[in-house]
């Protein structure tokens, strides 16, 4: 299942209508929401899978497509009431037919997929009907916002720090993982290979990568070209390991774990011209290739520029609310753009989209 739009809103922000491909890169000036709005598609996930609570006051508006095609659209909203966090609507359509529909916080009415009828339920008022009702074979559409959530992973690149484990990053998105030299050694042969290609093509002189045990943490050994000695991973430059770290951890979960989402935040960042180019091109044709949907954040202009239009999401900001412009919605723009011959970077930095918008 994939995600194609999201919405959310609270008391002091909001996002409207962000819209998804199979693989997409959300650009946009600084403070305009990009990292708040992956913040937010993060929350929705451990809202799904019930690592946290149900946030007070928020409107969420998701709509997701499986392989066949389906349609799947969810949306709900909570207040604060005497005190307690209660759910005040939650809806399911699919392909235009209602299959939840709950307008207070105590009943719902949920399709029966067995005996094709609706019936009444009376969740928790706290409780969203999709926690609370999962039986497989009545309501099997409910498993697939579990599998998608629970199925989604992702970082902040520029956050990854030679001795900080995964699972420690400051940016808390989706699913904590392993720290890297564990993933590595749950490699296969080939998909170690295949890391080490991927590291030669970005102009890196590693020659090979070992895993050796250590206490507490494992570590990884660099062998580099003309290098005397090898390194353990937490001497590598930024750039080198966070380069490292993401192609392992990208290998790892195509090989281990058939992810449904993977996001990242900032991708390439601090990066310089050719591993920032190579390296988005190598995780966008890997997305691309294994049906895996890629959900990232950049202002890099290397990695803007070998990344379509197409995949773009233009984030703006106006006060509180963020909105995107995307070939989807605004394709006269981004059509238009293509016959400028500038750069793809220029579309965000140069005055075009302004003077478009002024001009419809």
């Amino acid at each position: 299942m994939k995600l194609n739009s999201f919405s959310y809103k609270n008391k002091s922000w909001e996002v409207k209508d962000l819209e998804f491909d199979n693989v997409s890169l959300i650009v946009g000036k600084n403070a305009t929401g990009k990292s708040r709005s992956l913040g937010a598609i993060d929350l929705f996930c451990k809202i799904i899978t019930q690592k946290v609570s149900l946030p007070p006051d928020t409107d969420w508006k998701v709509s997701f497509s499986k392989d066949d095609g389906t349609v799947i659209d969810y949306h709900f909203t909570t207040i604060v009431e005497n005190d307690n966090v209660v759910v005040t609507h939650e809806s399911i359509t699919i392909d235009d037919k209602d299959f939840l529909i709950r307008e207070s916080p105590d009943s719902a009415s949920l399709y029966n997929t067995l005996e094709q009828q609706s019936q009444k339920v009376y969740p928790p008022a706290n409780k969203l009907v999709i926690h609370v009702n999962r039986d497989i074979r009545k309501h099997p559409y409910m498993e697939d916002f579990a599998h998608w959530a629970e199925s989604s992973f992702g970082f902040k690149f520029a956050s990854i720090a030679p001795n900080v484990p995964f699972d420690e990053q400051k940016y808390d998105l989706m699913t904590a993982i392993d720290e890297i030299p564990a993933l590595y050694k749950l490699l296969g042969e080939n998909n170690k290979e295949k890391i080490q290609e991927y590291i030669q093509d970005m102009g890196f002189k590693i020659e090979d990568i070992q895993f050796r045990e250590g206490t507490p943490s494992d570590f990884l050994y660099i062998k580099e070209s003309g290098a005397k000695d090898v390194l353990p991973h937490y001497e590598l430059s930024q750039g080198m390991f966070r380069t490292v770290a993401l192609l392992i951890f990208l290998e790892y979960l195509i090989s281990k774990k058939k992810p449904a989402t993977i996001i990242i935040d900032d991708l390439c960042e601090g990066l310089d011209y050719e591993r920032a180019t190579k390296l988005g091109q190598i995780v966008f044709e890997n997305c691309r290739n294994n049906s895996i949907q890629l959900i990232a954040t950049s202002n890099d202009m290397f990695l803007m520029d070998v990344i379509d239009i197409d995949y773009w999401n233009i984030l703006q900001r106006k006060n509180s609310i963020v909105t995107s412009l995307n070939p989807k919605r605004n394709h006269d723009i981004f059509d238009e753009f293509r016959f400028t011959g500038l750069s793809n970077f220029d579309l965000l930095s140069s005055d075009f989209i302004f003077k478009s918008l002024k001009h419809d």
